[in-house]
């Protein structure tokens, strides 16, 4: 099982180049909300590859999944579905919240002097681009439980911690050997 996890986690990152967790929010809230770092050696495989190499990942994760949960046809089916739905979402709130740390640092450094105002419009953007990453979570975990057992839930929580972990280390692992150091976090 580690294995095929960690087989995963790598293809993964060769796919989409490194990725870098922020901190604050538990690993199983961050799927997606990386920074990429370079480019992975995937990327420069012709579109049939990658899409190939993403398949497996797919396939790899949701064997893990159905073995270590021990899900049926119809809840891997309803998991991955689920999955899809509240990794876009998080996506979405992933990008806006980038888009208002930009904004935020250009108003910091702005060479007519820092707006106060502005400034603090961005970081109540943030405070409450958290308050909607919480509530993302909360909504996943009640549409989770409609098919999965507590049990299976948490289960599926530490995979996912376990799988992003083999992520951020598999990053860097490949940033120390392009001789570059991973992303500072997006704090």
């Amino acid at each position: 099982m580690t294995r095929t996890l960690s087989i995963a986690a790598l293809a993964v990152v060769a796919l989409t180049g490194v990725a870098s967790a922020q901190r604050g929010a538990p690993l199983a809230v961050q799927r997606g909300a990386g920074r990429v770092a370079g480019r992975g050696a995937a990327q420069q495989l012709p579109p049939a590859q990658r899409q190939a190499l993403a398949r497996q990942v797919r396939q790899a994760f949701v064997t893990v999944l159905r073995q270590q949960l021990k899900l049926d046809n119809g809840q891997v089916r309803r998991l991955m579905q689920t999955r899809a739905e509240f990794d876009r979402q998080r996506r979405e709130l992933n990008q806006g919240e980038r888009q208002t740390r930009v904004a935020l640092r250009a108003a910091m450094e702005d060479s007519a002097g820092p707006d106060q105002q502005k400034i603090g419009q961005y970081v109540d953007q943030l405070v409450q681009a958290q308050h909607r990453r919480a509530a993302l979570l909360e909504s996943e975990q009640k549409e989770l439980s409609n098919f999965l057992t507590p049990l299976q839930r948490a289960q599926y929580l530490a995979l996912e911690e376990r799988f992003a972990k083999k992520l951020l280390e598999a990053g860097q692992r490949g940033a120390g050997a392009r001789g570059g150091a991973p992303p500072p976090p997006d704090r």
